[in-house]
């Protein structure tokens, strides 16, 4: 039978003092291995089972996978092109989350001077038979950040949270810049 814990006797100030190696079992009898870098210990997942009792995970024993906080909704319009005093609505982004964001996105060298004359407006819609109603009128987006970076040309402009108070929303983008701007669009429902 190997002793455990192994013991190492160092000499620390004149004095003998027992040191533990980082060690663990084998698996093989009582053999033991110095635990390092190229002797790992060893891991297992382990899951709970009905009556309590922690099982490590196997083929017969799988690891539960939750996803929790996830993002469970996402909505995208990529490249639409809206030309200089053109605007469009895009809309029908059917909500089942209790909050959304808005994502406006687009690359343009003069994202700076054009993120500033883009109107971006917010409406919340109620379906009812072959069509929508409007819930109330055209708000302006509720902007949360607006950022361009100038190495990259890249524009985005964040909404804030908004709660789903109505299972359709939809959002209006009016492009007064001089320039022509191919745009992205996101909406992005979540929990919390």
């Amino acid at each position: 039978m190997a002793d455990f814990p192994r013991i190492k006797w160092l000499n620390v100030d004149g004095q003998q003092v027992p040191f533990t190696e980082p060690q663990h079992f084998t698996g093989n009898g009582d053999e033991t291995v110095r635990t390092g870098h190229d002797n790992p210990l060893p891991v297992a997942n382990y899951t709970q089972n009905e009556s309590g009792l922690w099982l490590p995970t196997s083929k017969e024993n799988p690891m539960p996978t939750q996803v929790t906080g996830s993002i469970a909704e996402l909505f995208k319009i990529e490249n639409y092109r809206l030309n200089s005093g053109q605007s469009k609505w895009f809309d029908n982004f059917e909500l089942t989350k209790p909050y959304y964001r808005f994502y406006v996105y687009f690359i343009h060298d003069d994202g700076n001077e054009i993120m500033e004359e883009i109107k971006l407006l917010e409406q919340r819609l109620i379906l009812g038979i072959d069509t929508f109603f409007v819930t109330e009128g055209a708000k302006d987006l509720d902007v949360f950040n607006k950022t361009h970076i100038s190495s990259s040309k890249r524009t985005l402009i964040s909404s804030n949270k908004y709660t789903t108070e109505s299972s359709y929303s939809r959002i209006y983008i009016n492009n007064t810049s001089d320039y022509d701007v191919d745009f992205s669009v996101q909406v992005v429902g979540f929990d919390a």
